[in-house]
């Protein structure tokens, strides 16, 4: 396997992961963004989905949005 980015290679989110998973979301993505201090997760849970921007250094979940995409009927 060749690693085109030394920095994507020592990319570890799984401590944010861990966390939201806690939570009782699944994880279906992450995207992370480098040089921002969120990551964003597509995640399910109670069988709606949503898109959560985690902050990179305290795994805080900053903001939970209702994938519109799926769900745009529904008021949040």
């Amino acid at each position: 396997m060749i690693v085109m980015n030394p920095e994507a290679a020592r990319a570890d989110y799984s401590k944010c992961a861990k966390q939201v998973r806690a939570q009782g979301y699944f994880i279906t993505d992450i995207d992370s963004d480098w040089g921002r201090p969120y990551d964003k997760f597509d995640v399910i849970k109670d069988g709606k989905e949503y898109d959560l921007w985690v902050n990179k250094a305290s795994c805080k979940i900053e903001q939970k949005v209702l994938d519109r995409d799926r769900y745009s009927h529904y008021n949040d």
